[in-house]
């Protein structure tokens, strides 16, 4: 079962447990459930197909909440070197690639697409505020938004916001 809400995946029980309750990885049910999916040979969680996988990716894990916890939210385009090599892949795609994403739907309702890790770890820490990247907006929403923008009314939205600021 697929949950509407972020705080009740199994995702976000792990990392609750794991980094507010100082539970092994090892005894939450995310690596347990992985645990019993590789044992079958099946591929998981970003490409995890051994213990050891999902054991490196746990340590990531912990990595990027330690980061987060001591230097806050930083986007990947922060994060990169001043000047990348040819060899670092980087331009606009490659630094949205471990941002949280989202599309925004018709009535300006924003869904969560990808990375929500970062979003979960950002909510244990009880970050006020973390950038995204959107996708996709969808078409009636540019519309709403173009016109509260023509008739200068103020919109309550943070993408709104966004495209007065920018």
């Amino acid at each position: 079962m697929v949950s509407e809400y972020i705080d009740e995946t199994i995702l976000y029980e792990s990392l609750e447990s794991h980094f507010v309750n100082g539970i092994d990885w090892t005894e939450t049910k995310l690596y347990e459930a992985l645990q019993e999916h590789v044992s079958e040979g099946t591929e998981v969680w970003h490409g995890c197909t051994t213990v050891a996988d999902i054991d490196r990716r746990c340590q990531r894990l912990d990595s990027l909440y330690e980061s987060i916890a001591t230097h806050g939210y930083r986007t990947q385009s922060e994060l990169r070197e001043p000047n990348p090599s040819f060899d670092e892949p980087f331009g606009f795609l490659n630094e949205r690639i471990n941002e949280i994403s989202i599309d925004i739907a018709r009535d300006g309702e924003m869904m969560l697409l990808d990375n929500r890790h970062r979003l979960i770890i950002a909510q244990l820490l009880d970050l006020d505020r973390v950038p995204v990247s959107v996708i996709v907006r969808h078409k009636e929403w540019v519309e709403q938004c173009e016109e509260h923008y023509q008739n200068r009314d103020m919109l309550d939205h943070p993408d709104y916001r966004y495209w007065l600021d920018n």
